[in-house]
């Protein structure tokens, strides 16, 4: 009977560490799945076809461009 009872324990340990691992390997794919995913848009601005890019970069340009005019803006506002 001691046996039985010393191999479910060992059983329960087991599948405990084999649950924290599970876990753990979860984490590891939603850094990993998160990080291929921002290389591939990374990966998509550096296409083949130049006037694509050089369209990427023109709107890019102009939303800092907006962007800086909207800190400007809220700038003037508070020095007001």
């Amino acid at each position: 009977m001691a046996s039985l009872d010393e191999k479910r324990n060992a059983l329960i340990q087991e599948k405990e560490e084999k649950e924290a691992n599970l876990s753990q390997l979860e984490e590891n794919l939603a850094v990993n799945t998160k990080e291929l995913n921002r290389l591939e848009a990374e990966l998509l601005a550096f296409s083949d076809d130049p006037d694509q890019m050089i369209e990427q970069l023109r709107e890019r340009f102009v939303a800092f461009l907006q962007e800086e005019a909207d800190v400007s803006n809220q700038l003037t506002r508070i020095e007001k």
